[in-house]
């Protein structure tokens, strides 16, 4: 009886072990994403290197926060900095303070009164209103919102929707789609 009870164990063990087996991470499972929501303290967060080695925060020590490939970044409390490596972040708290160095796959300012600088990104999306974006190169520029101001080094592509929008570039001449009214687009800056 003492070595049925032994197998039984052994089986029961065995069993969830391979149930378990199945849940783990495919890599199909989407982009991570991690939520500012207050001001992380230092002792806290993780570091760079655990971020970087597979851990899924995107979170940096010292109040800083990594988009990396296939992750998210968004951002609901200010001031915040993100360091990008790919990835996507998104601006999703009103009078938005954030400071973004690196290339980002995708940037979306979602919310209204913020002042954002960026380095360079490949998407760049402002559905809010009343934002000031100074960025440096911008693939694709998508305007959605009101009364927007986005200075940028280069932009490539400039597609508005919104009204009275201002869009200075300081080289290049972009591929320009105006759908809205009021807007301006131009060198200088």
């Amino acid at each position: 009886m003492h070595m049925t009870r032994k197998s039984a164990l052994v089986a029961g063990a065995v069993a969830a072990a391979l149930a378990l087996a199945g849940c783990g991470d495919d890599g199909d499972s989407g982009p991570d994403t991690v939520t500012v929501t207050s001001t992380p303290q230092a002792a806290q967060s993780p570091t760079h290197a655990d971020s970087m080695a597979g851990g899924d925060s995107g979170q940096r020590s010292g109040g800083d926060y990594t988009a990396a490939d296939d992750q998210t970044v968004r951002i609901t409390q200010t001031p915040a900095s993100v360091r990008c490596t790919g990835g996507e972040v998104i601006v999703a708290v009103p009078s938005a303070q954030v400071a973004i160095t690196g290339n980002c796959d995708d940037l979306k300012i979602e919310s209204s009164g913020g002042t954002i600088t960026a380095e360079n990104v490949d998407d760049l999306d402002i559905t809010g209103s009343g934002n000031t974006v100074t960025a440096g190169v911008v693939d694709d520029l998508d305007i959605d919102g009101d009364d927007n101001s986005v200075t940028a080094q280069r932009i490539d592509d400039v597609d508005l929707n919104g009204n009275a929008n201002t869009v200075a570039y300081r080289e290049g001449s972009p591929e320009i789609d105006d759908e809205g009214s009021g807007n301006t687009v131009g060198a200088g800056g």
